[in-house]
């Protein structure tokens, strides 16, 4: 693990962009079309996921984690968002085999 002034100075750069993208890829997301709907919904799924992962607690050696600045801090994803979540590896990050053809995807029904 970084020393104490790493991983502040990390957390300076990294969560302002982290965030930063989530924003402005879901501002986008509302008047986007076609290929660059997509790739504005992959973005915001791709930031999303980084962040929840920083939030959590799930063991993780190679990432810094919320628990590295203050080891009492809990967080879990509300419930809301388990099913969103879950969509986010097969469908976005991996070209698995496990990407669904046809049914609902990550983002349904926000495309106006």
């Amino acid at each position: 693990m970084a020393d104490e002034e790493q991983k502040v100075t990390h957390l300076k750069e990294h969560l302002p962009y982290e965030l930063g993208m989530l924003r402005y890829c879901f501002q986008q997301l509302h008047t986007a079309k076609d290929r660059d709907y997509f790739a504005f919904m992959e973005s915001f799924c791709i930031h999303a996921r980084i962040l929840k992962e920083f939030l959590g607690n799930k063991k993780d050696s190679g990432n810094l984690k919320v628990r590295h600045y203050n080891k009492d801090f809990s967080w879990s994803a509300p419930a809301h968002l388990h099913g969103p979540f879950q969509k986010i590896d097969p469908q976005v990050t991996h070209l698995s085999q496990r990407r669904p053809e046809l049914g609902p995807k990550v983002g349904d029904g926000m495309k106006g």
